[in-house]
C-alpha cells in the first residue's frame, strides 16, 4: 500500500477510484486487513478475467462469429425430420455452415425478442451469446438483435461518433459514462464477458444494467456482472477524464500516497 510520501500519478488515482466505485473498495484502514485482502483479491480476479479473455481472443484460441439477428434459426428443416421435431416450438434448425456448428437441430438458450427468465419475468433481448463446440475448435456466437440497432437509432442517450474520435474530443457539460457505452464496442465487451469459452469461469451474468444500478453491486456480484466488466474498460479507454462518479470530470493531478482522497475532486 502506498505511503504518505509516495506520489501517485493521476491516471492511477482515477483508475483506483473508478474500480472501487464499480466493484468494491480495495484499500481500507490498517486495522481492516481482511477487507483490504478481499478488495485486492477482487482487483486481481478482474485483471485475470480481462487478461484471459484478451489472450484467448488475440491468440485465436476461441473464434467469434457475429450475426445481426437470428435469421439462421429457421423452421425449414431438412427432408426426413420427424414431425414431432418440426412441431416443437423450442426446436430450430441452425442453417449456419456445418463447420461453424450449424446444419443441425438446436434448442437455443436465447432468441431475439421476448424471453422468459428462470424467475418467470420477461426480458426483451437485444443480444445474446452461445458457446459452440466444433471439431476444429470452440466458437463464440454473438447475436445482435434488430431491436438493438433500432434502440441505438431512436434512443437519444448516446453520443454519435466512433470511440476513437470521441476519445480525443472535449467532453462538455460532464456527460455520464452511460452515453459513451451506447455502442457496438461496449455491447461486444458485455456479451464476450458472458462467454464460458472466453473467460476463466462460467461467464458473467446480468445482475444490473447502467451506472446507477451497477454501482449498487459489490464484490463477487459486481465482478460477475457483464455491464460492470464493460463499463470499467470503457472508462479506462476514455482516460482524459475521471469517471469515478459516473460523470466526465477533470483529472485530479498527481497526489500523495494517501488513498482516501475524494474521487469527486
Amino acid at each position: 500500500m502506498p505511503g504518505p510520501d509516495d506520489v501517485i500519478k493521476e491516471i492511477d488515482r482515477v483508475t483506483l477510484w473508478t474500480f472501487e466505485n464499480i466493484f468494491m473498495q480495495v484499500y481500507w484502514a490498517e486495522e481492516k486487513k481482511e477487507e483490504s485482502e478481499r478488495g485486492i483479491k477482487t482487483l486481481r480476479d478482474y485483471l485475470h478475467l480481462v487478461s484471459t479473455i484478451s489472450s484467448r481472443l488475440e491468440g485465436g484460441k476461441v473464434e467469434v462469429d457475429i450475426w445481426c439477428g437470428h435469421s439462421f434459426l429457421t423452421k425449414d428443416y431438412p427432408e426426413g425430420t420427424p414431425e414431432k421435431d418440426k412441431n416443437d416450438p423450442k426446436l430450430f434448425f441452425d442453417s449456419r455452415p456445418a463447420e461453424r456448428g450449424g446444419q443441425t437441430a438446436v434448442r437455443p438458450l436465447s432468441t431475439c425478442g421476448t424471453t422468459f427468465l428462470p424467475d418467470g419475468t420477461e426480458e426483451n433481448l437485444f443480444a445474446f451469446t452461445e458457446d459452440i463446440t466444433t471439431p476444429t475448435g470452440p466458437i463464440e456466437l454473438i447475436v445482435i438483435c434488430a431491436d438493438m440497432f433500432e434502440h441505438w437509432n431512436t434512443n437519444p442517450i448516446g453520443i454519435s461518433g466512433s470511440l476513437q474520435n470521441l476519445r480525443t474530443a472535449t467532453l462538455v457539460k460532464r456527460p455520464p459514462l452511460d452515453v459513451l457505452t451506447w455502442n457496438v464496442a461496449t455491447l461486444l465487451l458485455h456479451e464476450i464477458s458472458h462467454s464460458a469459452l472466453m473467460g476463466p469461469g462460467d461467464g458473467t451474468r446480468d445482475h444490473a444494467y447502467r451506472w446507477k444500478n451497477l454501482v449498487k453491486l459489490t464484490g463477487e456480484k459486481a465482478l460477475n456482472n457483464a455491464d460492470s466488466f464493460a463499463y470499467f474498460i470503457i472508462a479506462m479507454y476514455f482516460d482524459r477524464n475521471n469517471w469515478a462518479s459516473g460523470l466526465a470530470r477533470a483529472l485530479p493531478g498527481d497526489g500523495s500516497g494517501v488513498v482516501d482522497a475524494d474521487a469527486e475532486d
